[in-house]
């Protein structure tokens, strides 16, 4: 359950590599580097080729080491595989606290109750249409010997019947039991459609924890990469509303772990919100169409430059603006995923 980070485990890392081009001298750009652990492709999904390229990516990984990719994604094609029911959670929230000494910063017992707050926010309003904190102001736990959904559990059990009361008591039993496809792009659990956004989000929100939760039942170092990919209804709109805090807090708490373990962060998305937000630091622009950044503004198409639009012109859907938000530097890539390969580096450390 302690997190790891040291240089040992650094030095082997993986990744696939894209090459782009700035007046035809090849760029490379590793982001599994861990000077790169971040990066986000911002895109359409029918206009763009951002879906090709981050599937090429994710399968030449899995190809190498089929425990590293993890999706959270709106993608229904991945329901036709078979799946793997995951109980880290209830697991998880069997174990006490960490003590001080090996949690001073409290990351651990800070995350581990984000996570089924805002999880139990987000299923009340959209399953239950109620707030959730008129009926759990605060809640209690012991966190010498549990997690905080025994606390939770309590509570609710002691609400009397009602539908409250049944759909919170359905979500607890959620948890035990989070459902992940097993393909050849690696393991993915598939938000739900044709629900209301707050049950796409709460079904986020359980996917992240299942995967944090899964990271501290671990003995042995291992590499992740973990690709987020929701629907953009998700993240649209006001972006100082509740709805949206809820979404950047519980995904704040999956790029601090690109910091701390060796994981890579890959968002997949059709909006610019969370990527500026989060701190993303490799940002790959492509089409966009009916999002909440137009690529196709005049103020857009003269910082991006005429060279990106007048290949999207020709129908070369797969290049791309690629931007270090770190350092500035940028180059217009030839991202086609017949291109993308994998590669496995030494990393050097001063």
């Amino acid at each position: 359950m302690e997190y790891r980070n040291t240089q040992l485990e650094r030095e082997m890392i993986m990744g696939c590599v894209l090459e782009g081009h700035q007046a035809n001298t090849p760029i490379r750009w590793d982001w599994m580097n861990p000077d790169y652990a971040t990066i986000a492709f911002l895109g359409d999904k029918e206009k763009s080729a951002r879906k090709n390229i981050v599937s090429k990516v994710a399968r030449n990984i899995h190809l190498y080491d089929d425990k590293v990719v993890f999706w959270i994604t709106s993608d229904l094609s991945g329901e036709s595989y078979p799946t793997e029911t995951d109980d880290s959670i209830a697991w998880l929230e069997e174990k006490p606290d960490l003590p001080a000494a090996h949690d001073p910063n409290q990351y651990f017992r800070d995350r581990r109750g984000i996570f089924p707050a805002t999880y139990f926010d987000l299923t009340a309003q959209g399953k239950g249409g109620f707030n959730f904190r008129e009926y759990v102001p605060a809640v209690s736990y012991r966190a010498h010997m549990e997690g905080p959904t025994h606390g939770y559990h309590r509570i609710f059990e002691s609400m009397g019947n009602s539908s409250a009361k049944e759909v919170l008591l359905h979500a607890i039993n959620d948890t035990c039991k989070v459902k992940w496809h097993v393909t050849p792009e690696g393991r993915k659990f598939i938000i739900p459609a044709g629900v209301s956004v707050y049950e796409k989000a709460a079904a986020m929100v359980l996917a992240m924890w299942s995967f944090w939760a899964q990271i501290c039942r671990l003995d042995n170092p291992q590499q992740f990469m973990l690709i987020i990919e929701p629907d953009k209804d998700i993240l649209l709109g006001e972006h100082e509303s509740e709805f949206k805090n809820h979404i950047f807090r519980t995904l704040d708490v999956m790029r601090s772990l690109s910091d701390e373990i060796t994981m890579s962060l890959m968002l997949s998305l059709e909006t610019m919100f969370p990527i500026p937000e989060l701190g993303i630091r490799t940002r790959v622009y492509l089409q966009t169409y009916q999002s909440d950044f137009d690529m196709l503004t005049d103020e857009h198409e003269e910082f991006f430059g005429p060279l990106l639009y007048e290949e999207w012109g020709k129908g070369n859907s797969h290049v791309a603006y690629i931007q270090d938000s770190y350092t500035g530097e940028s180059c217009i890539g030839e991202l086609h995923p017949d291109r993308i390969r994998f590669a496995e580096q030494q990393v050097t450390h001063a």
